[in-house]
Parts: C-alpha cells; structure tokens; sequence
C-alpha cells in the first residue's frame, strides 16, 4: 500500500518521527481490512509468523506451574491471539520461574526479538505471566532440542554481531539465512552490512537465499566433498563426471 498523507500529533506533515502519535491516509486498502494489532512495516520486514520461540516467566502467584500444551492468549502490542504454550526445557514451567518456551498460535502475527508479550488464560480472565521473543521464525521440527536451545542461547546476546558469531560458531548443518537473521533483528541495510564486517563468515548463494557458514565450516565441507570425489574415482577411474 502507499502512504498518501500523515499527521502528527494532529498536524498535517510531510514525514512521521519515532516517539509521535501518527494518523496515515493509505491507499490501497479498506477500513474494514484494517484490525487492532496490525503492523505496518517495511516491505523486506513482512513476515508473518504463528510460532514465537520466548523466555516466558510464570508469575509467582499462580496456584499451579504452566503445563505444556496450555491453552493460552498472548497479548504482544495490540495484538490479543489465542495459543498453546510447548516446554522447550521440560514440561512445565513452575511459579516464580522462566524458561524457553515455544508458543503456537492461531493465526499469523507480527513480531520481531525482543517484543514483550503478557499471557492470559484460555478466557483471557487471569494474567499468566510474560516475557519477551527470542526467535519469531523458530524451525518447524523441535528435533535435536540441544541443538535447539544452543541456538536460542546464541540470539539471546544483546548484540547482533555477538549473537551472529555465537550462531555460527555452532556451525549449524544448513546454514543461518541472512535475511531472516536481519529482520528478526529488524536491521536496517546499513545496520546489517555492519554486522556482517564485524563478524567472520562465508556466504554462499541457494536460490534467493543467502547462507551465512562459518569459515572453518565451510573448508571443513569443501574436505568433504573433494575426499569423497577422490575415492569415487579411484574406485572407478573411468566413471563419467
């Protein structure tokens, strides 16, 4: 959509500044499309999400520990969306306590590290506890769990080029995608090439996206690969390719 006209602070202006009330005129969409909770972001930063990887911390007064698979809300800016809570480190998480937690949700939302959240219950009538995102694009599979939260660890570094070097000293398999990286980080161009100096890697081209290795990874699989192609062709030295 396109900005046709902003106010701030009840004024007409040419341009809206962090910290100011805004109103925008858009075109391109209806009033109706438009709900409590929605964004409006930058192209490259649109990315939905229905699952949020967190440190949630249960209020000390609850009766019970949070249980996993709990239905839940989430509230997280304006936005209030059903869910149920999953352990990441165990299956519960007791009062007065936080942990890694995942949360599911009903629907797409928008969220970024670092956003703080407030969790409700099924009837949104008890406040649970809350805490704040680690990783709003979180894998599908919850396989190898130290692994899982090895990763967690790294992006909860309060810096990105400390939680990138973190990441990528863990040398994961398939690579850190640089583009959800820097949006889950919401860095801007020259942000992000900043990080990108300051930290050690080598990045390789899949398709459209760019994958960021570890230095020593990357010699490591280019061994690999030149050992293995060796004992293929002295096993069949007349083999094509």
């Amino acid at each position: 959509m396109r900005v046709r006209s902003v106010h701030a602070q009840n004024r007409q202006a040419a341009q809206g500044q962090a910290g100011q009330r805004l109103a925008l005129a858009l075109a391109g969409v209806e009033r109706a499309q438009v709900r409590r909770g929605d964004w409006i972001v930058a192209d490259a930063l649109h990315a939905p999400t229905q699952r949020l990887d967190v440190r949630l911390r249960v209020l000390a007064g609850e009766a019970r520990p949070l249980l996993h698979w709990t239905p839940v809300h989430l509230h997280l800016g304006a936005e209030d969306v059903g869910g149920r809570g999953v352990g990441l480190e165990g299956e519960a998480i007791a009062p007065g306590r936080d942990a890694r937690a995942q949360l599911q949700l009903e629907r797409p939302i928008a969220a970024l590290r670092g956003d703080r959240f407030i969790l409700r219950d099924q009837s949104a009538q008890r406040t649970l506890g809350g805490g704040s995102v680690i990783d709003a694009f979180p894998p599908d599979t919850r396989r190898r769990r130290d692994q899982r939260l090895a990763a967690l660890a790294a992006l909860e570094l309060p810096t990105p080029a400390r939680a990138l070097a973190a990441a990528l000293a863990q040398q994961p398999p398939t690579g850190i995608d640089a583009r959800r990286f820097a949006t889950l980080w919401n860095l801007a161009a020259a942000e992000w090439r900043q990080v990108l100096d300051a930290v050690p890697h080598r990045a390789m081209a899949d398709g459209t996206r760019e994958l960021l290795f570890a230095p020593a990874q990357i010699e490591r699989y280019g061994d690999a690969v030149a050992a293995r192609s060796a004992r293929i062709t002295r096993r069949s030295p007349t083999a094509p390719g």
